[in-house]
């Protein structure tokens, strides 16, 4: 797929890595525009997105957003699952990741400022990095489906994601470790509970 469409890709490397978070990281590295998303293998823009992100960060000109999100379908071949993707707050970022991580652009000041991906994650390190601006991240929301995600992620089946993501809250975020612990239990069952009525 790559070198089909290489006469439009400035730049393309496939070579191994030691997990999402170094890859993402050689991205960051080797990027040249203010803006920088992270798309999956399986993962797809929808029709007029790019577009969208562009009208949306024009309208934002007098305060410049570091980070913008939209919606996503989560996808099962065809067929559409269901829609995730809130607005950024940070009371409610703090507690849980709301945003679709897929469907988000970050401004390069954010590296800058705040570093690369911490590597030590393997499944939540997108969370962890938004939790470090705190409630200084100056963010914007596109209220419009952006992208379908595929589901089957790392993300999406591994429990190693409900423990990183306490982990995340508590050495990042400064929330409480008995709070965080809770709401990873809560979690844990909603999740359960999920994928016993989806069978």
């Amino acid at each position: 797929m790559l070198k089909a469409n290489e006469d439009v890709i400035d730049y393309w490397v496939s070579e191994p890595d030691n997990g999402i978070y170094d890859a993402w990281n050689k991205g960051v590295r080797l990027s040249g525009g203010d803006w920088i998303a992270f798309l999956g293998a399986d993962d797809i823009y929808m029709k007029g997105a790019i577009q969208a992100y562009v009208t949306s960060i024009n309208a934002c000109r007098d305060k410049l957003p570091q980070y913008v999100s939209s919606r996503v379908n989560l996808t099962s071949g065809s067929k559409v699952l269901r829609t995730i993707g809130q607005q950024w707050i940070w009371k409610v970022f703090s507690k849980y990741m709301n945003v679709a991580h897929v469907g988000s652009l970050h401004h390069r000041i954010l590296f800058e400022r705040y570093g690369l991906f911490d590597e030590t994650y393997k499944i939540c390190g997108d969370y962890e990095f938004l939790l470090r601006p705190g409630s200084d991240l100056r963010a914007d929301y596109l209220n419009a489906i952006t992208a379908n995600m595929s589901i089957g992620g790392i993300s999406s089946t591994n429990y190693l994601a409900f423990r990183e993501t306490a982990r995340a809250k508590v050495a990042t975020g400064g929330r409480n470790v008995l709070l965080s612990q809770i709401e990873k239990y809560w979690v844990v069952v909603k999740w359960k509970l999920r994928n016993y009525l989806c069978r």
